[in-house]
């Protein structure tokens, strides 16, 4: 419907990994969350990961684990990563990532 709705899509989506990861014992990182949105057939992985991580300013590594989605923490944290892979995804600077769209996103996913 709009872009904020696309995002509610994406922060589902993170809400779905992080369920998935959990449960079958494996780490919510940057390195398995890009493992399955932007598969090998697809694209180059190491590569994506090492865009996200640069991107976010975060001193954070692929194998960090992440918080869940739907906590304060895990929203700060995601929000950027959600950007960085907007900027991945779009071929556009972290400047040019419409960040409201991502909030009301959050909003309409958890809120």
């Amino acid at each position: 419907e709009n872009m904020a709705y696309g995002c509610r899509a994406a922060w589902k989506i993170l809400e779905s990994y992080w369920k998935h990861f959990h449960r079958t014992r494996q780490s919510y990182n940057v390195k398995n969350i890009i493992a399955r949105w932007a598969p090998p057939s697809e694209n180059n992985p190491s590569e994506y990961v090492r865009s996200v991580i640069r991107l976010t300013n975060y001193k954070i590594c692929g194998q960090q684990n992440l918080p869940a989605p739907d906590t304060k923490e895990g929203r700060l944290v995601l929000t950027e990563i959600i950007a960085a892979m907007t900027c991945v995804e779009n071929g556009i600077s972290m400047d040019q990532v419409d960040r409201a769209s991502i909030e009301k996103g959050w909003q309409l996913a958890f809120g």
